[in-house]
């Protein structure tokens, strides 16, 4: 059938490097939480508080990048049928 994908690619770069940054940011927030739980100073603790939103984010911005394609294609795959039922007339008085 026509859609069904071809020979298996190897990982692209944009996979490897939305990968690379899951683990340093898993790996950051890991030893900034240890540090801060076994230090006595409220200084650890700060640096993790502080940091943390940063890591969130990069880990928020690679997850949404790296599945916003793969969602839009899904979302365009299945409307296109749709559309191309309707006819002229009712295409160009549907709002956009």
């Amino acid at each position: 059938m026509a859609n069904e994908p071809g020979p298996r690619q190897g990982p692209s770069v944009r996979n490897l490097i939305a990968l690379g940054i899951l683990l340093v940011s898993a790996l950051a927030i890991t030893a900034l939480a240890a540090v801060a739980v076994n230090a006595d100073s409220s200084n650890a603790l700060t640096m993790f508080n502080t940091s943390l939103p940063v890591f969130a984010s990069w880990v928020g911005t690679v997850l949404a990048f790296t599945f916003g394609r793969e969602n839009f294609e899904s979302a365009n795959s299945q409307m296109r049928p749709l559309i191309s039922k309707l006819s002229p007339e009712e295409r160009a008085q549907a709002p956009i």
